[in-house]
């Protein structure tokens, strides 16, 4: 399953346990990280999924 598809799917679930539970503590935030290609191309996927959930932990 690739990512884009994981990624509407999770947001699919809580939305819907969002709804049937009344709970809303969901918050999503959206980010361009730029020259991520160019690291995924120079450095390799591996090193660019890294890049991406350390960015997301600051």
């Amino acid at each position: 399953m690739g990512w884009e598809c994981f990624f509407v799917k999770y947001l699919e679930a809580e939305s819907d346990h969002m709804i049937q539970s009344g709970d809303f503590p969901t918050s999503l935030i959206m980010a361009d990280c730029n020259y991520l290609k160019r690291t995924n191309d120079t450095l390799g996927h591996e090193y660019g999924d890294l890049l991406l959930q350390r960015t997301a932990r600051k």
